[in-house]
């Protein structure tokens, strides 16, 4: 159930929102002394 009354985004913007995540978890994997992909080890 949505919190606010508002509309779905269609899925042109979900792909959107999609693609621009990607790219950003992309930087990490670019440097080095980043996170690694796997997540923190534990």
């Amino acid at each position: 159930m949505l919190a606010r009354d508002e509309e779905l985004p269609s899925g042109d913007e979900l792909a959107g929102e999609f693609e621009r995540f990607l790219a950003e978890q992309a930087k990490f994997g670019d440097d080095p002394s980043g996170p690694s992909p796997e997540g923190p080890i534990l």
